[in-house]
């Protein structure tokens, strides 16, 4: 077998867990026979691979939600921290997943949760801070420099912090209709996306 053609298998696989992950009961199976070490192994080898990064994230995606696998992404894999590093992937659609992903994590661990809105913080609000990092002096010739930024600097996000915050509020959904919706994810680099939203059990 080509090296395309077993990539082209191996992706079908997880395809095939992102699935069956639906089922609290198979993925609890799942997470108990080691699978999300060997998922991040893989996420590693074929990081340049959009298709297969975006299948494997949607993968921890859908175990968030169920308890048993939920406590071995978060408190026995790097996991978060591999999602945390893919907030900034240039592909849209990976960044969502992610997004949708750690949401659920931070509502779940309080300190994933605290690194997950930092990184957020960093992430979206970047471009003004190097903005202001860059910008010493405004036309009068005065220091430009708010007290925001000290703070920032000084992690101390008091009264004058901003924290930028997402809201993830998911709907339960039916097993049915959630398989329905998320069944293949090849849309997920092809189309408009097709994964709903169900609340964490």
């Amino acid at each position: 077998m080509s090296g395309s053609a077993e990539d082209d298998l191996i992706l079908e696989v997880v395809i095939m867990i992102g699935t069956v992950s639906v089922d609290d009961s198979c993925a609890a199976m799942l997470a108990n026979s080691g699978i999300i070490p060997a998922l991040i192994e893989l996420l590693n080898a074929q990081q340049e691979d959009d298709e297969f990064v975006c299948q494997i994230v949607y993968v921890f995606y859908q175990m968030v939600f169920h308890e048993a696998t939920r406590d071995v992404i978060v408190k026995d894999t790097q996991a978060p921290a591999y999602l945390i590093d893919l907030m900034h992937d240039t592909n849209a659609e990976i960044r969502k997943v992610c997004d949708n992903t750690l949401d659920i994590i931070a509502e779940y661990d309080e300190e994933w949760g605290k690194k997950i809105q930092t990184e957020k913080f960093r992430w979206y609000n970047g471009q003004w801070l190097e903005m202001v990092e860059n910008r010493q002096m405004d036309e009068a010739g005065d220091h430009f420099i708010p007290d925001f930024y000290t703070d920032f600097q000084n992690f101390e996000l008091g009264q004058t912090g901003y924290l930028s915050r997402y809201g993830a509020h998911l709907t339960c959904k039916s097993s049915a209709d959630h398989i329905s919706n998320h069944g293949n994810m090849y849309a997920c680099l092809k189309s408009v996306p097709l994964y709903g939203t169900r609340s964490a059990q």
